[in-house]
């Protein structure tokens, strides 16, 4: 990315990898996504909202697992 583009949005996107830098905004829709199972799902049971969420968390970490959107191999596992 651009020297500007650093400036101007460097504190979302230091620590990903060049061609991950929109990773933050992934990280952004999954939470949205847990807030819309627990407001827009509030009907359903709990624990159908849990396993929503849940194949939400394992579809979000085997995507992370092939994309390695950080720059380092301890950011990529800690997320």
């Amino acid at each position: 990315a651009s020297r500007k583009v650093h400036i101007q949005f460097g504190y979302l996107i230091n620590g990903f990898r060049d061609k991950t830098y929109y990773w933050e905004l992934v990280i952004l829709y999954r939470k949205i996504l847990f807030a819309c199972v627990s407001v827009f799902l509030f009907t359903l049971e709990r624990v159908v909202q849990a396993l929503i969420i849940f194949a939400i968390i394992l579809l979000s970490l085997y995507i992370q697992d092939k994309k390695q959107p950080f720059v380092s191999k301890s950011l990529n596992e800690m997320e």
